[in-house]
C-alpha cells in the first residue's frame, strides 16, 4: 500500500485547502520526508487526517466518530467554518496490477433554521479511480471495505505505517507483568488466555466424568457364581413341573370341549328341523304365484317387438309436423327476395344522380379555395408586422426607463461618496482594528477552549462538585477550588494517622483481607455441606422404604399377569379347536359336489354354498368374543407390570445417585476442611490470628483504606480543576486589556460580530470614496449612448407604419370577392356533407344485397331439408309394415290374441319381486336340509374324539380349576427365580457399559490431563505467558533484521520458550556480552525502540506491501552521530523495501539533514497553520 495525495480542508488548525501530493515533485521518489513545525502546528493533524479520511479513526480516542462526539468534544471541525473534508488518494498492488482509490471524509453544519450551526453527521465513500467505479456501500461500511482493500485493520494500519516509539520504550524498560499487559495489547492474543481457561475447565470436567463412573462401578453389587448356580438349578426345576401340568391342563380341556361340542350340536339339530317344517308350509302358498311367474317367462320375446312398434308411430309424426313447418319458411323467403330486388333497382338510379351534382360542386370549391389561401396570407403579414411595431415600441419604453434609473443611481452616488467622507473623519480611531481583530478572536476562541475544558472537567468531577461550584461566580469558584484543596490535604493525612494495619503494604494488605473473606465464605460452605448431608442421609431413608412398597407393588403384578396368561392360552385353544371342528368336515364334503349331479347328503343337485362365502356359526362367533375380550385385558396387564418394573428401576437409580451423592458430600466435606486448616496456617506465618473479628477488623481497615483513596482522587480533581481556572483567568485578563481600547464599540454576548461589523463598515467607506468617482464617469458615458439609440428606434416604427396600412387595404378587397361567391360557408363542412350522402347510399346498396344473399342460401336450405323428410317418410312406412308381421305371426306361434298380451304385460311391475321370493324359499329349503345331514356328522366325530367318556362334564370342570391354582403358585415361584436373573444380568450389564464408557473416556482422559499439565491453568496465565514468549521472539528477530542497518554493536538476544522477565542484548564490542536493555544509553534506547517498532509494523502488515511509513517521536534524544546513523539506515530501508518514510520532527538538526519537507507553517496573527512543500 502506497499513499498517492492527501487533500486536508478545514482541519483543526489546518484552515483551507491543503494538498499534499506524494506523487508529484518535490515529494515523488524521494525516500525520507521530514514533518516540521512547531509545537500545536498541526504535525499530528496529518497523521490524524490520514486514519480518519481511512477508517473514521484517530489515535487519541478509543471509539469511531460520530455526530454526538464531535458536538460534545468541539474536535475536528475549524472553528467557524461549516464544512470539512478529507481525501485520501492511496494506491494497491495485487497480483502486478496497481489500482487506485480514493476514501473520502466530509463534515458540514447546519446552515439555517433554529439548530443552524450545529453539526451534521459525518459522511463517508469510496472510489475505484483507475476503473472509475463509485462502490456503492453506506457511510459505515467505508472503513471495512478500506481495510479489505489494503489489507489492513484500523490497528494494523498504525502499527504499521504510523510508528511511536513511546509504546516501545515501556516495552523494553517493563517488568515481567507490564511488559505481558503490553505483549497482549500489542499483538492481540487474548485467545490464550481464554484457550487456557477453557483447557483447565475441560479438564475438570472429564476428570470429574471419569471419577463418577469409577464411584457408580464401584457401588454395584453382583451375586456370586454359587448363589447364581443354585438359583438356575431352582429356575429349570420348576419349569420342568409346569410343563407337566399343561400337558394334564391340555387333555381335560380337550375333554371338556367335546362333552360342550356334542350338547352344542344336538341342539342345533333340533333348531335346523324346526325351521324346515316352517319353509316347507310357505312353499306350498306360493303355487299360484309360480303359474303367473311361468305364464309371463313365455311373453318375454314379443315385448321389445311392440315397444319397436310404438317407437316408429311416434317418429312418423315427428317427421310430418316437421316437413309443414318447412315449406311454410320456404315460402315466406321467396316472397321476401322479390321486394328486395325492387329497391336495390331504386337506389342505384339515386347514386348516379348524386355523383353528378358533386361534380359541379367541386369546381366551385376549388375556386373559392384560392381565396381563402390569399387572405390567410394577408391577415398572417398584418399579424407579424403589427407584432413587430409593438415589440419596437416597447424597446424604446425601456430604453427610455433604463436612461432615467442610469440618472438616479448617478444622483445617488453622489450622495453616497459625500455621505463616506463625512464618516471616515469621524472614525480615524478604528484604523488599528482589522489587525487587532485576528488576535481578539483568538484569545475568544482560547478563551471558549479553556473555559470549556474547565466546564468538561467539573462535570466529569462528578455531581456533588459540579452542583456546589454552580453556586458560585467563576473568581469566587477560583477561591473555592483553593480552599478545597488546603482542605482534602488536611483530611488526608488525618486517614493515615488512623490505619491500624500500616505494617501491611498494599498488595499483602489486599491478598490477607481476600484470605479472610475466603474462610469466611469456606465456613459457611462447610454449613451448607453438612446440612446437604442430612438431607441425602433422610433421602436415602425414604427411597428404601418406596423400593419395598415398589417391589410388592411388582410381584402383585407379575401374579395377576400370569393369572391372565393362563386364561388367553386356554380360550386361544378353544378358539383353534372350535375353528377346526367347524371347518374340515364340511370343506372336505363340498370339495366332492358337481354340477348338476345330486349331494350325498341331502340327495339336491344345486348346491348354492359352493357358489357363495362360508358363514360362521353361533359358537365360533361367540369363542372369538371372548378371545378378544381376554387378549386386551392380558395386554393391559402386560402395560401394568411394565409400569411397575420401569417405576422399580427409577428408584432404584435415584437410591444410587442418591447415595454417590452423600459420599460426594463427604469427600468434599474432608477437602474444605484442609482448605480451612491451611488457609489459616498462612494467616498465622503473616502474624495474624484468625477468629470470628478478625474479619470485621480488616472490613474497617479496607473502609479507611477506600475512604483514603477517594479522598486522593478528590484531591486530584480539585488540583486538575484549579489547574483549568486559573488558565482560564489569565486568559480573560488578556482579552479584557486588548478590547480596553474599542470600548462602547461592542456588546458583550457578541463582540466579535460587533466589531466585524464595524470593521466592514469601515472597509465599506473607504471603497465608496476611492472608487466613485470612475463609476460616476462610466454611467454619464452609458447615458449620452441610450439616447441615441431611442431616436434611432423611433424613426425605424414611422416607416414600418406606412406598409402596414396598404397591406390592410388589400385583404378588405380579397374578402369581398369570396362573398360574392360562396357566402360565409366552410368548404371542408360543404364537401364531408356531399361525401356522407353519397356514403350513405353505398351503405344501403350493401345491406340490400347482403340480405338478397342470405335469402337465396336460406331457400336453398329449407328444399333440401323437405326432401330430405320426404325420404325419411318412406322409409319409417315400410319398417312398420315389416315389424307388424312380425308381430303377429310371433303371437300366432304362442297361441295368445293381442288382447292377453296386453293383459299380461300388466304383470310386468310384479313379476321380479314374485320370481326372487320363489328363489329364496327354495334357497332356505336347501341350505337346512344340508346343514342338519353336516351337525348330525360333527356330532358322531366328537363322540368318537372323546378319551374321557367314563369322566362327566361336571368332574372335568372342577378337576381343572384345581390344577390351574396349582399352575399359578409354579409360575409365581417361577417368575421370582427369573427375576432374580435377569436383575443380576442387568447389573453385570449396567456394569460392564459403564466400564466400557470409561475405557472409551480413557483416551480424552489421559489427552486432556497432559493438556491441563501443559498449559492449563485457571485463571489462563500458563498458556498465556507460553505464547508471549513465542510472539515476543518474533518481534525481536524481526527487531534484529532493521537493528543492524542502525548499528553492528547491538542485537536483542532471543528469550526462551515460556521466558518474559527480563529482555537483554548482546554487545558485540564486548564479545558478544549480554546485557539488560535497561543499561542502554538515551540513544541506544531510541535505536532499540525504533528497531522494535519496524518489527512490529512487519508482523502486522503480514502480507501486505507496506511502501508509506510515518515515525513519531523518539530523535530528541540523539546525539548528532547517532542522528546521523539513524538516518542513513531509514534511507537503507527505503532502497531495500522501496519505502517513502515520512519523520515527524521540531528538531533543527531534521530540517538540515533532511532536504524534502512538508513544514507546517503556523500565521503570526489567526494562529492557523499553512503547509509548505519544500524539495
Amino acid at each position: 500500500m502506497r499513499l498517492k495525495r492527501l487533500f486536508i480542508k478545514n482541519i483543526n488548525s489546518l484552515k483551507g485547502e491543503h494538498t499534499i501530493n506524494f506523487d508529484e515533485a518535490p515529494l515523488k521518489g524521494v525516500g525520507l520526508i521530514a514533518i516540521v513545525g512547531k509545537t500545536g502546528a498541526g504535525k499530528s493533524t496529518i497523521l490524524d487526517a490520514i486514519t480518519l479520511g481511512l477508517y473514521n479513526r484517530i489515535s487519541r480516542t478509543e471509539k469511531a466518530f460520530s455526530k454526538s462526539i464531535i458536538q460534545d468534544t468541539g474536535a475536528l471541525l475549524t472553528r467557524g467554518e461549516s464544512e470539512a473534508v478529507i481525501e485520501v488518494d492511496y494506491e494497491v498492488s495485487k497480483h502486478g496490477v496497481n489500482t487506485l482509490f480514493r476514501s473520502k471524509w466530509t463534515l458540514a453544519t447546519i446552515k439555517q433554521g433554529p439548530t443552524k450551526g450545529e453539526v451534521k453527521d459525518y459522511y463517508m465513500e469510496v472510489a475505484d479511480l483507475t476503473n472509475q467505479l463509485q462502490f456503492d456501500i453506506k457511510k459505515k461500511e467505508v472503513p471495512t471495505k478500506n481495510e479489505e482493500l489494503i489489507g489492513l485493520s484500523y490497528d494494523q494500519f498504525v502499527k504499521s505505517i504510523m510508528l511511536s516509539q513511546g509504546e516501545f520504550k515501556r516495552l523494553l524498560t517493563s517488568d515481567e507483568n507490564k511488559r505481558s499487559e503490553l505483549l497482549e495489547k500489542i499483538t492481540k492474543k487474548l485467545d490464550y488466555r481464554q484457550i487456557s481457561t477453557a483447557v483447565f475447565d475441560k479438564a475438570s470436567e472429564v476428570k470429574k466424568a471419569h471419577d463418577l463412573l469409577t464411584q457408580l462401578i464401584d457401588s454395584i453389587a453382583l451375586k456370586s457364581e454359587e448363589e447364581l448356580e443354585q438359583i438356575e438349578q431352582e429356575y429349570q426345576l420348576k419349569k420342568g413341573q409346569l410343563v407337566q401340568l399343561e400337558k394334564q391342563r391340555t387333555l381335560w380341556e380337550g375333554g371338556i370341549i367335546n362333552k360342550q361340542n356334542c350338547l352344542n350340536f344336538t341342539q342345533k339339530i333340533k333348531e335346523h328341523q324346526e325351521e324346515l317344517q316352517l319353509v316347507l308350509s310357505e312353499k306350498e302358498s306360493l303355487k299360484i304365484v309360480r303359474k303367473k311367474v311361468e305364464q309371463y317367462e313365455e311373453i318375454v320375446p314379443l315385448i321389445s317387438i311392440f315397444r319397436e312398434i310404438e317407437t316408429i308411430k311416434k317418429n312418423q309424426e315427428t317427421v310430418v309436423s316437421r316437413k309443414g313447418g318447412l315449406e311454410e319458411n320456404l315460402k315466406h323467403c321467396t316472397t321476401n327476395i322479390e321486394l328486395e330486388k325492387k329497391l336495390n333497382d331504386d337506389l342505384k338510379v339515386k347514386s348516379d344522380q348524386l355523383q353528378a351534382s358533386k361534380e359541379e360542386e367541386e369546381k366551385k370549391w376549388l375556386e373559392v379555395e384560392k381565396l381563402d389561401l390569399a387572405i390567410d396570407l394577408s391577415e398572417k403579414d398584418i399579424k407579424n408586422k403589427e407584432q413587430a411595431v409593438t415589440e419596437k415600441q416597447l424597446a424604446i419604453d425601456t430604453l427610455i426607463k433604463e436612461s432615467k434609473e442610469i440618472q438616479i443611481a448617478i444622483d445617488q452616488k453622489t450622495e453616497e461618496i459625500t455621505i463616506s467622507k463625512e464618516w471616515l473623519k469621524g472614525n480615524q480611531h478604528l484604523v488599528e482594528l482589522e489587525n487587532d481583530l485576528p488576535l481578539i478572536k483568538n484569545l475568544l476562541i482560547e478563551e471558549e477552549q479553556d473555559v470549556n475544558a474547565y466546564e468538561k472537567k467539573v462535570k466529569e468531577s462528578g455531581e456533588k462538585i459540579s452542583a456546589e461550584l454552580k453556586k458560585y461566580s467563576f473568581s469566587d469558584q477560583l477561591i473555592t477550588l483553593k480552599k478545597w484543596e488546603g482542605s482534602a490535604r488536611k483530611s488526608i493525612e488525618t486517614l493515615i494517622d488512623g490505619r491500624v494495619f500500616k505494617h501491611l503494604e498494599n498488595n499483602l494488605f489486599t491478598k490477607v483481607f481476600d484470605t479472610v473473606k475466603r474462610l469466611r465464605a469456606l465456613e459457611e460452605q462447610e454449613s451448607v455441606l453438612k446440612s446437604q448431608g442430612d438431607d441425602h442421609q433422610k433421602r436415602i431413608t425414604a427411597l428404601n422404604k418406596e423400593l419395598i412398597v415398589f417391589t410388592n407393588e411388582v410381584e402383585e403384578a407379575s401374579k395377576e399377569l400370569n393369572g391372565y396368561q393362563l386364561t388367553f392360552n386356554e380360550v386361544e385353544a378353544h378358539q383353534k379347536r372350535v375353528q377346526w371342528e367347524a371347518s374340515e368336515n364340511i370343506t372336505s364334503i363340498r370339495k366332492q359336489l358337481l354340477e348338476e349331479e345330486p349331494c350325498p347328503v341331502c340327495g339336491a343337485v344345486d348346491h348354492p354354498y359352493t357358489k357363495g362365502q362360508y358363514q360362521k356359526d353361533d359358537e365360533l362367533e361367540k369363542v372369538e368374543k371372548e378371545f378378544e375380550a381376554i387378549s386386551e385385558k392380558l395386554e393391559k396387564q402386560k402395560e401394568s407390570v411394565v409400569n411397575s418394573n420401569n417405576q422399580l428401576l427409577k428408584t432404584k437409580t435415584l437410591l444410587e445417585e442418591k447415595e454417590h451423592q452423600h459420599k460426594a458430600s463427604k469427600v468434599q466435606l474432608d477437602e474444605l476442611n484442609k482448605e480451612v486448616m491451611k488457609e489459616v496456617k498462612w494467616l498465622k506465618e503473616n502474624e495474624i490470628d484468625y477468629t470470628t473479628e478478625t474479619l470485621k477488623a480488616f472490613e474497617e481497615e479496607h473502609s479507611r483504606i477506600e475512604q483514603l483513596r477517594s479522598k486522593e482522587e478528590g484531591l486530584r480533581q480539585v488540583t486538575d480543576l484549579l489547574v483549568k481556572a486559573e488558565e482560564v483567568s489569565k486568559v480573560k485578563e488578556q482579552r479584557s486589556k486588548l478590547l480596553n481600547k474599542y470600548e462602547g464599540l461592542y456588546s458583550d454576548e457578541i463582540i466579535i460580530n460587533d466589531l466585524e461589523k464595524k470593521k466592514i463598515a469601515f472597509q465599506h467607506h473607504q471603497n465608496v470614496v476611492k472608487e466613485g468617482p470612475n463609476w460616476l464617469k462610466e454611467y454619464e458615458k452609458n447615458s449620452t449612448k441610450l439616447s441615441s439609440n431611442i431616436l434611432d428606434s423611433k424613426n425605424v416604427i414611422s416607416n414600418e407604419t406606412t406598409e402596414f396600412e396598404k397591406t390592410k387595404e388589400e385583404l378588405i378587397s380579397t374578402k369581398k370577392s369570396r362573398e360574392a361567391i360562396f357566402e360565409d360557408k366552410v368548404i371542408s363542412v360543404e364537401r364531408q356533407k356531399m361525401e356522407e350522402k353519397v356514403q350513405e347510399l353505398v351503405e344501403q346498396r350493401k345491406k340490400v344485397e347482403l340480405k338478397m344473399t342470405v335469402l337465396e342460401t336460406d331457400k336453398k336450405s329449407f328444399e333440401t331439408q323437405i326432401n330430405g323428410l320426404d325420404v325419411d317418410l318412406k322409409k319409417l312406412s315400410s319398417e312398420l309394415i315389416d315389424i307388424n308381421t312380425d308381430f303377429k305371426n310371433g303371437l300366432e306361434e304362442k297361441g295368445i290374441d293381442e288382447v292377453t298380451f296386453k293383459s299380461l304385460l300388466i304383470e310386468e311391475s310384479n313379476h321380479q319381486r314374485n320370481k326372487l321370493k320363489l328363489k329364496e324359499v327354495d334357497e332356505k329349503e336347501t341350505v337346512l336340509k344340508s346343514s342338519i345331514s353336516t351337525y348330525q356328522q360333527e356330532k358322531e366325530i366328537a363322540e368318537e374324539k372323546d378319551q374321557l367318556k367314563e369322566e362327566s362334564l361336571e368332574d372335568l370342570t372342577e378337576k381343572l380349576s384345581d390344577l390351574k391354582d396349582q399352575q399359578e403358585k409354579e409360575l409365581s415361584e417361577l417368575e421370582a427365580l427369573g427375576g432374580s436373573i435377569k436383575n443380576n444380568e442387568d447389573k453385570k450389564k449396567e456394569v460392564a457399559d459403564k466400564i466400557k464408557e470409561r475405557e472409551e473416556l480413557g483416551p480424552e482422559y489421559k489427552l486432556w490431563m497432559t493438556m491441563n499439565e501443559l498449559i492449563g491453568s485457571a485463571q489462563g496465565d500458563k498458556f498465556n505467558k507460553f505464547a508471549q514468549s513465542i510472539v515476543l521472539r518474533t518481534l525481536l528477530l524481526k527487531a534484529n533484521h532493521h537493528l543492524e542497518n542502525f548499528t553492528d554493536r547491538y542485537l536483542f538476544a532471543p528469550p526462551s520458550v515460556g521466558d518474559n522477565k527480563q529482555l537483554f542484548i548482546i554487545d558485540r564490542y564486548a564479545g558478544n556480552t549480554p546485557r539488560v536493555v535497561n543499561s542502554a544509553s538515551g540513544g541506544e534506547s531510541f535505536l532499540l525502540s525504533l528497531s522494535l517498532s519496524l518489527g512490529l509494523a512487519d508482523m502486522a502488515s503480514n502480507n501486505v506491501k507496506v511502501e508509506s511509513l510515518f515515525i513519531d517521536e523518539g530523535f530528541g534524544t540523539l546525539d548528532e552521530d547517532t542522528l546521523d546513523q539513524a538516518i542513513s539506515a531509514l534511507e537503507r530501508l527505503r532502497d531495500t523495501g522501496n519505502k517513502t518514510i515520512s519523520l515527524i520532527s521540531h528538531l533543527p538538526q531534521i530540517k538540515e539533514r533532511i532536504s524534502t519537507k512538508i513544514v507546517l507553517q503556523p500565521a503570526e496573527v489567526s494562529g492557523y497553520s499553512r503547509i509548505e512543500v519544500v524539495g
